[in-house]
């Protein structure tokens, strides 16, 4: 989750620091050229997501959790 967008730009993108959404993040207000992009994916093994795409795949990550706590709770309920 992005922590604070207090700046006077807004962020455009974060790197996954450890490649899942989960995890670690670093926050960008630029976008990286394709050569960053590749170097840090190569170096340090972070990958770079923009903020729509951040977004849309939390949303999915949420329904899938809550999919699956509503079969088990289900599964409790015919127990």
């Amino acid at each position: 989750m992005i922590v604070d967008q207090k700046l006077n730009k807004k962020f455009v993108g974060v790197y996954l620091i450890d490649g899942t959404i989960d995890g670690a993040q670093l926050a960008t207000t630029s976008k990286p050229n394709g050569f960053r992009r590749v170097s840090t994916k190569l170096f340090l093994g972070w990958k770079w997501i923009g903020i729509p795409k951040l977004k849309e795949l939390e949303a999915v990550k949420k329904k899938e959790k809550e999919e699956i706590l509503a079969k088990l709770k289900e599964a409790k309920k015919t127990n």
